[in-house]
Protein backbone atom coordinates (compact mmCIF):
# COMPACT_ATOMS: atom_id res chain seq x y z
CA UNK A 1 0.00 0.00 0.00
CA UNK A 2 1.51 3.07 -1.12
CA UNK A 3 1.31 5.80 1.58
CA UNK A 4 4.53 7.90 1.19
CA UNK A 5 2.77 10.80 -0.05
CA UNK A 6 -0.35 10.45 2.21
CA UNK A 7 -0.84 12.16 5.15
CA UNK A 8 -0.74 10.34 8.29
CA UNK A 9 -2.53 13.00 10.34
CA UNK A 10 -5.83 12.78 8.17
CA UNK A 11 -6.13 9.05 7.76
CA UNK A 12 -5.90 8.54 11.63
CA UNK A 13 -8.48 11.46 12.16
CA UNK A 14 -10.92 9.83 9.64
CA UNK A 15 -10.25 6.69 11.16
CA UNK A 16 -11.09 7.98 14.60
CA UNK A 17 -14.24 9.38 13.26
CA UNK A 18 -15.10 5.83 12.15
CA UNK A 19 -14.78 4.31 15.55
CA UNK A 20 -17.30 7.43 16.62
CA UNK A 21 -19.75 6.77 14.31
CA UNK A 22 -19.50 3.42 14.58
CA UNK A 23 -20.93 3.92 17.92
CA UNK A 24 -23.82 5.83 17.17
CA UNK A 25 -24.96 3.54 14.87
CA UNK A 26 -24.25 0.79 17.36
CA UNK A 27 -26.16 2.72 19.80
CA UNK A 28 -29.05 2.98 16.93
CA UNK A 29 -29.29 -0.61 16.55
CA UNK A 30 -29.30 -1.76 20.01
CA UNK A 31 -30.11 1.18 22.45
CA UNK A 32 -33.24 1.48 23.91
CA UNK A 33 -32.30 4.17 25.56
CA UNK A 34 -30.63 6.61 22.96
CA UNK A 35 -31.21 10.35 22.44
CA UNK A 36 -31.70 12.16 19.62
CA UNK A 37 -33.34 15.25 20.69
CA UNK A 38 -30.25 17.34 18.39
CA UNK A 39 -32.94 19.36 17.01
CA UNK A 40 -35.83 21.91 17.53
CA UNK A 41 -37.97 19.33 15.59
CA UNK A 42 -36.83 16.95 18.43
CA UNK A 43 -37.10 18.39 21.69
CA UNK A 44 -39.66 20.06 24.20
CA UNK A 45 -38.11 22.14 26.38
CA UNK A 46 -37.70 21.44 29.91
CA UNK A 47 -37.32 17.09 28.91
CA UNK A 48 -34.48 16.13 31.59
CA UNK A 49 -31.81 14.66 29.24
CA UNK A 50 -30.12 11.44 30.82
CA UNK A 51 -26.34 12.81 31.13
CA UNK A 52 -24.79 9.03 30.32
CA UNK A 53 -27.12 8.63 27.07
CA UNK A 54 -26.55 12.44 26.00
CA UNK A 55 -22.94 11.82 26.11
CA UNK A 56 -22.95 8.71 24.18
CA UNK A 57 -24.48 11.14 21.47
CA UNK A 58 -22.77 14.23 21.60
CA UNK A 59 -19.60 12.32 21.48
CA UNK A 60 -20.79 11.07 17.87
CA UNK A 61 -21.44 14.91 17.06
CA UNK A 62 -17.94 15.17 15.08
CA UNK A 63 -18.76 12.65 12.54
CA UNK A 64 -20.75 14.16 10.10
CA UNK A 65 -18.60 17.69 9.89
CA UNK A 66 -15.54 15.98 10.07
CA UNK A 67 -16.52 13.48 7.10
CA UNK A 68 -17.37 16.93 5.10
CA UNK A 69 -14.42 18.44 6.19
CA UNK A 70 -11.82 15.65 5.53
CA UNK A 71 -13.45 15.16 2.24
CA UNK A 72 -12.46 18.68 1.05
CA UNK A 73 -9.48 18.24 2.45
CA UNK A 74 -8.31 15.03 0.54
CA UNK A 75 -10.44 16.11 -2.30
CA UNK A 76 -8.10 19.06 -2.32
CA UNK A 77 -4.76 17.15 -2.17
CA UNK A 78 -5.74 14.41 -4.71
CA UNK A 79 -7.14 17.02 -7.60
CA UNK A 80 -4.76 19.65 -7.05
CA UNK A 81 -2.04 17.39 -7.24
CA UNK A 82 -3.00 15.18 -10.22
CA UNK A 83 -3.98 18.94 -12.48
CA UNK A 84 0.16 19.91 -11.49
CA UNK A 85 1.00 16.14 -12.86
CA UNK A 86 -0.28 17.21 -15.60
CA UNK A 87 -3.51 15.44 -15.97
CA UNK A 88 -6.78 17.14 -17.54
CA UNK A 89 -8.78 19.29 -15.19
CA UNK A 90 -12.11 18.66 -16.88
CA UNK A 91 -11.16 14.41 -16.31
CA UNK A 92 -10.83 15.26 -13.22
CA UNK A 93 -13.89 17.09 -12.97
CA UNK A 94 -15.73 14.63 -14.90
CA UNK A 95 -14.70 12.00 -11.43
CA UNK A 96 -15.29 13.66 -8.90
CA UNK A 97 -18.87 14.23 -10.33
CA UNK A 98 -19.03 10.88 -10.93
CA UNK A 99 -18.45 10.01 -7.45
CA UNK A 100 -20.90 12.24 -5.98
CA UNK A 101 -23.86 10.63 -8.30
CA UNK A 102 -22.82 7.42 -6.90
CA UNK A 103 -22.73 8.46 -3.66
CA UNK A 104 -26.39 9.87 -3.69
CA UNK A 105 -26.98 6.31 -5.34
CA UNK A 106 -25.54 4.72 -2.61
CA UNK A 107 -27.76 6.24 0.12
CA UNK A 108 -30.83 6.10 -1.91
CA UNK A 109 -30.51 2.62 -2.96
CA UNK A 110 -28.62 0.94 -0.34
CA UNK A 111 -28.13 2.86 3.10
CA UNK A 112 -32.08 3.47 2.69
CA UNK A 113 -32.83 0.01 2.83
CA UNK A 114 -32.53 -0.05 6.80
CA UNK A 115 -35.75 2.10 6.86
CA UNK A 116 -39.19 2.96 5.06
CA UNK A 117 -38.57 4.98 2.52
CA UNK A 118 -36.20 7.07 1.20
CA UNK A 119 -33.81 9.15 4.00
CA UNK A 120 -31.13 11.26 2.49
CA UNK A 121 -28.36 11.39 4.83
CA UNK A 122 -24.56 12.43 5.34
CA UNK A 123 -23.87 10.55 1.83
CA UNK A 124 -26.23 12.77 0.37
CA UNK A 125 -24.66 16.15 1.25
CA UNK A 126 -20.79 15.12 0.34
CA UNK A 127 -22.18 13.18 -3.18
CA UNK A 128 -23.93 16.77 -4.01
CA UNK A 129 -21.12 18.51 -2.79
CA UNK A 130 -18.90 16.33 -4.65
CA UNK A 131 -20.96 17.55 -7.57
CA UNK A 132 -20.60 21.43 -6.70
CA UNK A 133 -16.52 21.16 -6.49
CA UNK A 134 -15.76 21.30 -9.96
CA UNK A 135 -17.04 25.30 -10.39
CA UNK A 136 -16.49 26.02 -6.58
CA UNK A 137 -12.72 24.48 -6.57
CA UNK A 138 -11.57 27.43 -9.19
CA UNK A 139 -12.62 30.21 -7.02
CA UNK A 140 -9.83 31.66 -5.07
CA UNK A 141 -8.98 31.07 -0.98
CA UNK A 142 -10.83 34.52 -0.85
CA UNK A 143 -14.34 33.95 -2.33
CA UNK A 144 -14.39 30.02 -0.93
CA UNK A 145 -13.67 32.29 3.04
CA UNK A 146 -15.94 34.51 2.37
CA UNK A 147 -19.20 32.15 0.45
CA UNK A 148 -18.39 28.88 3.35
CA UNK A 149 -18.75 31.95 6.68
CA UNK A 150 -21.65 33.27 4.86
CA UNK A 151 -23.30 30.26 4.47
CA UNK A 152 -22.75 29.10 7.72
CA UNK A 153 -23.64 32.41 9.73
CA UNK A 154 -26.35 33.42 7.37
CA UNK A 155 -28.39 29.86 6.96
CA UNK A 156 -30.56 30.29 9.97
CA UNK A 157 -31.72 33.99 8.63
CA UNK A 158 -32.18 32.75 5.03
CA UNK A 159 -33.87 29.48 6.19
CA UNK A 160 -36.31 31.29 8.50
CA UNK A 161 -37.19 33.75 5.97
CA UNK A 162 -37.99 31.09 3.51
CA UNK A 163 -40.55 29.16 6.01
CA UNK A 164 -41.83 32.65 6.07
CA UNK A 165 -42.25 33.13 2.63
CA UNK A 166 -42.77 29.69 1.13
CA UNK A 167 -42.95 27.22 3.83
CA UNK A 168 -40.93 24.11 3.82
CA UNK A 169 -40.94 22.96 0.55
CA UNK A 170 -38.62 20.65 -1.43
CA UNK A 171 -35.98 23.41 -2.47
CA UNK A 172 -35.84 24.14 1.19
CA UNK A 173 -35.92 20.71 2.56
CA UNK A 174 -32.88 19.53 0.29
CA UNK A 175 -30.80 22.41 0.51
CA UNK A 176 -31.39 24.29 3.97
CA UNK A 177 -33.32 22.84 6.60
CA UNK A 178 -34.34 18.97 5.96
CA UNK A 179 -37.37 17.51 6.72
CA UNK A 180 -40.10 16.16 4.52
CA UNK A 181 -42.45 13.52 5.23
CA UNK A 182 -42.43 9.97 7.08
CA UNK A 183 -41.39 7.93 3.69
CA UNK A 184 -38.97 10.66 2.07
CA UNK A 185 -36.85 12.84 4.66
CA UNK A 186 -34.16 14.65 4.08
CA UNK A 187 -31.44 14.22 7.09
CA UNK A 188 -28.58 16.43 5.77
CA UNK A 189 -29.60 19.14 3.74
CA UNK A 190 -26.95 20.40 1.22
CA UNK A 191 -25.76 23.96 1.98
CA UNK A 192 -24.65 24.16 5.45
CA UNK A 193 -22.43 20.83 4.58
CA UNK A 194 -21.40 22.07 1.27
CA UNK A 195 -19.47 25.45 3.05
CA UNK A 196 -17.73 22.56 5.50
CA UNK A 197 -16.60 20.71 2.10
CA UNK A 198 -14.99 24.39 1.06
CA UNK A 199 -13.41 24.62 4.65
CA UNK A 200 -12.00 21.18 4.16
CA UNK A 201 -11.15 22.58 0.34
CA UNK A 202 -8.95 25.74 1.33
CA UNK A 203 -7.23 23.26 4.40
CA UNK A 204 -6.05 20.98 1.94
CA UNK A 205 -4.67 23.67 -0.09
CA UNK A 206 -2.36 24.91 2.72
CA UNK A 207 -1.76 21.51 3.13
CA UNK A 208 -0.27 21.85 -0.42
CA UNK A 209 1.68 24.39 0.18
CA UNK A 210 3.59 22.31 3.11
CA UNK A 211 1.81 24.43 5.32
CA UNK A 212 0.80 21.99 8.32
CA UNK A 213 1.16 23.77 11.43
CA UNK A 214 -0.14 21.83 14.39
CA UNK A 215 -0.13 24.40 16.72
CA UNK A 216 -1.86 26.74 14.53
CA UNK A 217 -4.64 24.24 13.95
CA UNK A 218 -5.17 23.99 17.50
CA UNK A 219 -5.33 27.80 17.92
CA UNK A 220 -8.11 28.17 15.17
CA UNK A 221 -9.86 25.85 16.77
CA UNK A 222 -9.83 27.15 19.97
CA UNK A 223 -11.15 30.79 18.49
CA UNK A 224 -14.35 28.14 16.53
CA UNK A 225 -14.84 26.92 19.96
CA UNK A 226 -14.93 30.69 21.77
CA UNK A 227 -17.11 31.43 18.89
CA UNK A 228 -19.68 28.26 20.14
CA UNK A 229 -19.77 29.83 24.19
CA UNK A 230 -20.54 33.20 22.79
CA UNK A 231 -23.51 31.60 20.95
CA UNK A 232 -24.85 29.53 23.47
CA UNK A 233 -24.18 32.58 26.32
CA UNK A 234 -26.58 34.69 24.64
CA UNK A 235 -29.14 32.06 23.97
CA UNK A 236 -30.24 34.23 20.96
CA UNK A 237 -29.42 33.49 17.15
CA UNK A 238 -26.94 30.98 16.00
CA UNK A 239 -29.09 28.33 17.89
CA UNK A 240 -31.57 27.46 15.29
CA UNK A 241 -33.91 27.99 17.89
CA UNK A 242 -32.53 25.23 19.97
CA UNK A 243 -31.92 26.92 22.83
CA UNK A 244 -30.20 26.49 26.42
CA UNK A 245 -32.91 25.39 29.00
CA UNK A 246 -30.45 26.20 32.13
CA UNK A 247 -26.79 26.46 32.49
CA UNK A 248 -25.62 23.03 32.94
CA UNK A 249 -23.03 21.08 30.87
CA UNK A 250 -25.51 19.34 29.07
CA UNK A 251 -27.63 22.23 28.39
CA UNK A 252 -24.69 24.07 26.90
CA UNK A 253 -23.77 21.27 24.58
CA UNK A 254 -27.08 19.98 23.34
CA UNK A 255 -27.22 22.25 20.23
CA UNK A 256 -29.46 21.56 16.85
CA UNK A 257 -27.36 19.35 14.55
CA UNK A 258 -30.74 18.73 12.28
CA UNK A 259 -30.35 21.56 10.70
CA UNK A 260 -26.79 22.29 11.99
CA UNK A 261 -26.64 25.83 13.85
CA UNK A 262 -24.04 27.86 14.02
CA UNK A 263 -22.95 27.00 17.61
CA UNK A 264 -23.00 23.26 16.48
CA UNK A 265 -20.64 23.83 13.00
CA UNK A 266 -18.72 25.88 15.10
CA UNK A 267 -18.06 23.85 18.71
CA UNK A 268 -17.19 20.51 16.20
CA UNK A 269 -15.37 21.89 13.64
CA UNK A 270 -13.28 23.36 16.10
CA UNK A 271 -13.18 19.85 17.83
CA UNK A 272 -11.95 18.71 14.79
CA UNK A 273 -9.04 21.17 14.44
CA UNK A 274 -8.14 20.63 17.19
CA UNK A 275 -7.67 16.24 17.17
CA UNK A 276 -6.26 17.33 13.54
CA UNK A 277 -3.67 19.90 14.68
CA UNK A 278 -2.89 16.64 17.89
CA UNK A 279 -2.46 13.85 15.31
CA UNK A 280 -0.28 16.78 12.87
CA UNK A 281 1.94 16.72 16.24
CA UNK A 282 2.01 13.05 16.81
CA UNK A 283 3.14 12.65 12.95
CA UNK A 284 6.03 14.98 12.88
CA UNK A 285 7.23 14.46 16.15
CA UNK A 286 7.01 10.92 17.20
CA UNK A 287 6.69 9.06 14.49
CA UNK A 288 6.80 5.27 16.64
CA UNK A 289 2.66 5.79 16.98
CA UNK A 290 2.06 5.06 13.13
CA UNK A 291 2.69 1.14 14.40
CA UNK A 292 0.13 1.92 17.30
CA UNK A 293 -2.36 3.63 14.42
CA UNK A 294 -2.32 1.40 11.93
CA UNK A 295 -5.61 -0.11 12.63
CA UNK A 296 -7.38 3.10 12.76
CA UNK A 297 -5.40 4.44 10.14
CA UNK A 298 -7.11 1.89 7.97
CA UNK A 299 -10.26 2.64 8.78
CA UNK A 300 -9.50 5.87 7.58
CA UNK A 301 -8.20 4.54 4.60
CA UNK A 302 -10.69 2.87 3.94
CA UNK A 303 -13.46 5.07 5.20
CA UNK A 304 -16.51 4.73 2.32
CA UNK A 305 -15.81 1.21 2.55
CA UNK A 306 -16.62 0.61 6.12
CA UNK A 307 -19.12 2.67 6.13
CA UNK A 308 -21.55 1.05 3.62
CA UNK A 309 -21.02 -2.20 5.86
CA UNK A 310 -21.11 -1.13 8.94
CA UNK A 311 -24.46 0.57 9.90
CA UNK A 312 -26.32 -2.85 7.79
CA UNK A 313 -24.06 -5.58 9.96
CA UNK A 314 -25.20 -3.89 13.34
CA UNK A 315 -28.93 -2.78 12.10
CA UNK A 316 -29.70 -6.56 11.11
CA UNK A 317 -27.77 -8.59 13.51
CA UNK A 318 -29.69 -6.68 16.08
CA UNK A 319 -33.16 -7.95 14.88
CA UNK A 320 -31.72 -11.00 14.03
CA UNK A 321 -30.44 -11.70 17.71
CA UNK A 322 -33.98 -10.22 19.04
CA UNK A 323 -31.72 -6.99 20.55
CA UNK A 324 -33.06 -4.39 18.12
CA UNK A 325 -33.14 -0.82 20.51
CA UNK A 326 -33.77 -3.60 23.64
CA UNK A 327 -30.31 -3.12 25.10
CA UNK A 328 -28.57 -0.43 27.04
CA UNK A 329 -24.79 1.34 26.61
CA UNK A 330 -22.67 -1.43 27.68
CA UNK A 331 -24.10 -3.24 24.67
CA UNK A 332 -23.32 -1.05 22.32
CA UNK A 333 -20.41 -0.38 23.32
CA UNK A 334 -19.20 -4.08 23.40
CA UNK A 335 -21.23 -4.61 19.93
CA UNK A 336 -19.22 -1.47 18.07
CA UNK A 337 -15.92 -2.85 19.84
CA UNK A 338 -16.86 -6.33 17.78
CA UNK A 339 -17.93 -4.95 14.52
CA UNK A 340 -15.02 -2.59 14.16
CA UNK A 341 -13.05 -6.47 14.63
CA UNK A 342 -15.07 -7.79 12.22
CA UNK A 343 -14.78 -5.29 9.36
CA UNK A 344 -11.11 -4.38 10.16
CA UNK A 345 -9.60 -7.49 8.36
CA UNK A 346 -12.10 -6.84 5.57
CA UNK A 347 -10.57 -2.92 5.09
CA UNK A 348 -7.12 -4.24 5.03
CA UNK A 349 -8.18 -6.89 2.01
CA UNK A 350 -9.93 -4.06 -0.23
CA UNK A 351 -6.93 -1.53 0.93
CA UNK A 352 -4.71 -4.08 -0.50
CA UNK A 353 -7.46 -4.60 -4.03
CA UNK A 354 -8.32 -1.00 -4.50
CA UNK A 355 -3.93 -0.42 -4.39
CA UNK A 356 -3.65 -3.82 -6.99
CA UNK A 357 -6.39 -1.88 -9.17
CA UNK A 358 -5.58 1.55 -8.91
CA UNK A 359 -7.82 2.36 -12.27
CA UNK A 360 -10.65 0.12 -11.98
CA UNK A 361 -13.89 0.90 -10.60
CA UNK A 362 -13.18 0.42 -6.96
CA UNK A 363 -11.38 3.96 -7.39
CA UNK A 364 -14.98 5.23 -6.66
CA UNK A 365 -15.68 3.79 -3.27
Amino acid sequence: MQTKNRLLSIDWLRGFIMILMTIDHASLAFNSGRLVTDSIFLYKAGTVLAADQFFLRWITHMCAPGFLLLAGVSLALSTEKRIARGECPRQMDRHVMKRGVLLIAIDILWMSLLVRGIILQVLYAIGFSFICMPAIRRLSNRWLWGISLSIIFGLEAVTGLLYMTTGRNVVVSLFFSGGMSKYFLVIYPVLPWLAMMMLGWILGRSFLKKEQQPFKLILLGGMAVLVFVIIRFFNSYGNFLLYRDDFSIVQWLHVSKYPPALAFISLELGLIAIFLGLFQYIEQAHKFFSVLLKPIQVLGQTALFYYILHMHVLVWTAQAMGMYQTEGINTTLVSSLCVIIVLLPCCYFYRKLKSTYPNSWLRYI
